[in-house]
This record gives structure tokens, C-alpha cells and sequence, in this order.
């Protein structure tokens, strides 16, 4: 961006070239907005995830115990 915006202000001295200078450093801020916003989300995301997995984890642990018990207590009733 800078080294257009560098050309730019070599190729057009008047007062468009200024303006358009003006527009790209502009856009060039808004852009590091956006990236940091994206970041951000990126974060979020990849937390969320392993949140995720923690539970998915912890559900099949659950579910495990739950199975067992459940083998015991059917072993105790058809004691065959």
C-alpha cells in the first residue's frame, strides 16, 4: 500500500494525488481494523473449539461410567 500510494504521489503532485494518498492510507487503516478484528475472531474460534472438545470429552467419559454402571447393575440382576 505504501509503495502505491508512494507512486502515486511521484506520478500526480496536484491535489487529486494527494486525495487519492489520503484515500489509500484510509483504506490501509481500516484494513488493520479489519486483520485485527479477523485476529480476534481467530482467538475466539480456536477457544471455542477446545471448549468444545472439553465437553465432547467429558460426555464420553460420562457416557463410559454411565455404561459401566449400568453392565454392573444388569450383571446383579441376570446373575447367569
Amino acid at each position: 500500500m505504501d509503495a502505491t500510494r508512494n507512486n502515486l504521489s511521484e506520478a500526480f503532485r496536484g491535489e487529486d494525488g494527494g486525495q487519492y494518498g489520503k484515500l489509500l492510507r484510509q483504506w490501509d487503516d481500516q484494513c488493520a481494523v479489519i486483520q485485527k478484528n479477523l485476529e480476534g475472531m481467530v482467538e475466539a474460534l480456536n477457544l471455542s473449539m477446545k471448549q468444545h472438545q472439553q465437553t465432547q470429552a467429558s460426555a464420553g467419559e460420562a457416557i463410559s461410567r454411565a455404561a459401566a454402571s449400568q453392565n454392573a447393575i444388569f450383571q446383579q440382576l441376570n446373575p447367569s
